[in-house]
């Protein structure tokens, strides 16, 4: 039989019941703590498929424009080369056409006449320089003045070779 009186069994149990309430409370202090950091990394977790799928996107983004920029290159080189073939065309039957105007002249006559002839320019930067022929030998003056000459006889020898190259 216990001496203790009613009074000191209610203190008791009070002071039992306060420190179970203090364990109590630091324990859900824990429990939001563990809460706080789980919803910490599911943030994170959430974030980096974001970053992952803007990652992606961007990378993809990249690849077309990239693609459509090969496109683009392919397309310009394609018409350069179109523009140029037209143009060296376009060179080919104006020079051939007078080159076998002065063969034949050269074949029948067996001399040429003393005249200038403007060749057409490669593009609209290059010049025209004047062409002469003279005994047998065709002269042209280049930009810095020098006159350039060959033997014509080797331009009739190289007839073949100008076609063929054609």
């Amino acid at each position: 039989v216990s001496t203790q009186s009613t009074g000191e069994v209610c203190t008791g149990i009070v002071r039992e019941t306060g420190l179970n309430i203090s364990s109590l409370l630091v324990e859900l202090e824990k429990l939001e703590k563990i809460c706080d950091d789980l919803h910490i990394e599911r943030m994170k977790s959430v974030h980096r498929h974001h970053l992952d799928t803007y990652r992606e996107e961007r990378h993809q983004e990249l690849q077309k424009k990239k693609a459509a920029m090969e496109k683009t290159h392919r397309d310009s080189q394609r018409m350069r080369k179109i523009r140029e073939d037209l143009l060296l065309e376009e060179r080919h039957t104006t020079f051939g056409a007078e080159f076998q105007k002065d063969l034949e002249t050269y074949r029948n006559t067996g001399s040429l006449s003393v005249r200038e002839v403007q060749s057409a320019p490669l593009d609209t930067s290059s010049r025209s320089f004047p062409m002469t022929i003279r005994n047998s030998r065709v002269f042209s003056v280049v930009p810095v003045g020098r006159v350039a000459c060959c033997p014509l006889r080797n331009l009739i020898e190289q007839e073949a070779a100008v076609h063929s190259f054609y």
